[in-house]
């Protein structure tokens, strides 16, 4: 993942997605579906680096384009880099939290009709969380934390949320799904395995020593 962002001068955050995207086309293709862009909704900390000690959180929410229709994982990579990029640079995640806020006053009975209308299936298609983790051990009574796998919840309508936990130099992929509504999310992990071994050949020996799989659960 680390060499692939390097490679790319793009993010962790957007090597995930472009795993995501690849592993979906995978699916998509699998099922003898044509591969359709879908959009991911993901929370932004927007917290400037004053804050960074601050408790709370302070998030906005990007929504990112996953290009399943591009066919090769750099051309995925590099079409989710350029969109995020562009959401960082036109100040859209300070309008957003602007708006989420504002959302928050409106009376209790147009609140629950505004936000069923910001979380309904035509606003996104899945949520995609990554929330980065310690590169030291946590322990809890003595035990240490081996891994752990974040669980984000599912909005009305939906049929999948991603969340990622970095910790300790390794990313772990909770896939929490509906499963009458995504029943191949049982074929999810092994494709995110092939996604991201689809962007080996384009690291060349940075990415050699580094292990395929990914974490998932």
């Amino acid at each position: 993942m680390r060499a692939a962002k390097v490679r790319e001068d793009a993010t962790v955050n957007d090597v995930c997605l472009a795993v995501v995207a690849g592993a979906l086309r995978r699916l998509a293709l699998a099922r003898g579906d044509e591969p359709h862009p879908l959009k991911a909704m993901v929370p932004v900390d927007v917290r400037t680096d004053g804050e960074a000690e601050a408790l709370g959180n302070r998030i906005s929410f990007a929504f990112v384009d996953l290009p399943l229709d591009a066919t090769t994982a750099r051309a995925r990579l590099r079409r989710i880099r350029r969109a995020t990029a562009a959401f960082k640079e036109d100040g859209r995640p300070a309008g957003r939290e602007t708006v989420m806020a504002a959302l928050g006053m409106l009376p209790d009975p147009l609140r629950g009709v505004a936000a069923r209308t910001v979380a309904g299936p035509r606003a996104y298609n899945l949520t995609i969380s990554n929330v980065p983790g310690p590169e030291l051990p946590l322990y809890m009574l003595g035990a240490e934390l081996i891994e752990a796998y974040p669980v984000v919840p599912i909005a009305q309508g939906h049929a999948l949320s991603i969340g990622i936990f970095g910790y300790r130099g390794r990313l772990h992929f909770g896939l929490y799904a509906d499963p009458g509504a995504f029943a191949q999310v049982h074929e999810l992990p092994s494709a995110m395995d092939a996604a991201l071994g689809e962007l080996v050949p384009y690291l060349g020996a940075a990415a050699a020593a580094v292990p395929a799989a990914a974490s998932a659960r």
